[in-house]
């Protein structure tokens, strides 16, 4: 998905997948083992993506960082 070109499209998709959950948050996963033979791509993305919503009138409902399970569990 293109963010960039239309961060509103990935919002709406965040909040409807937020609509799920019973608290304000909200775990995104990343791919499985395999999928951080490749890491720095998926890394770019996910930074990429939260400098757009951060620091962006789109913004102002979400923060995102990263985050480990445990973490997670502990927050809800």
């Amino acid at each position: 998905m293109q963010i960039k070109s239309n961060p509103a499209v990935f919002l709406r998709c965040l909040d409807a997948y937020a609509s799920h959950f019973k608290t304000n948050n909200v775990m995104i996963t990343a791919g499985m083992d395999f999928a951080w033979q490749f890491a720095h791509v998926n890394y770019e993305f996910f930074d990429n993506a939260t400098a757009i919503f951060m620091n962006d009138t789109y913004g102002r409902k979400f923060n995102f960082f990263y985050s480990t399970v445990d973490n997670y569990m502990q927050s809800i």
